[in-house]
């Protein structure tokens, strides 16, 4: 544990990186008028070192969560017609998760 709480370089600069990054993510929410805590929740995770996040691959991923947001929409207007898919989609989806 003192290992991971030693004072290496860079870490002031990442700490802060990371506390405006959440605070930024929840300013946003309560401006967009849906104050959730996962904001600054998934803004933090987004923000942790062992994400690999960098400038070129960003595009890919905004894109590819674009299009699973459109995909999901359109399966949950499927599913909001046919009820007895909503047992087998929520069995699938709790499979995968788990």
């Amino acid at each position: 544990m003192w290992a991971e709480l030693a004072p290496t370089p860079g870490r002031w600069r990442r700490s802060v990186v990371m506390g405006l990054g959440t605070m930024t993510a929840l300013m946003l929410a309560w401006t967009l008028q849906v104050p959730r805590f996962s904001a600054p929740i998934v803004a933090f995770f987004g923000l942790l070192p062992s994400n690999v996040c960098t400038w070129r691959n960003l595009l890919p991923r905004l894109l590819l969560t674009a299009v699973g947001a459109v995909a999901s929409i359109t399966v949950a207007g499927v599913l909001v017609q046919l009820p007895w898919l909503v047992l087998l989609a929520f069995f699938a989806g709790v499979a995968l998760i788990a």
